[in-house]
């Protein structure tokens, strides 16, 4: 997992769906609130 400086979430969520995915399913509520709020903004290309 790699964020590199003016990347969108678009191509943060493309270049890291696998990780995000394992971390969605996550004990903690703040981490996967964050994976889950990424993976639906990167996903939806209106956003």
């Amino acid at each position: 997992m790699e964020y590199k400086k003016g990347m969108s979430i678009k191509e943060f969520y493309e270049e890291n769906k696998e990780w995000l995915q394992k971390i969605a399913m996550s004990g903690d509520i703040v981490v996967r609130s964050m994976a889950l709020a990424i993976m639906e903004l990167g996903a939806d290309p209106e956003q």
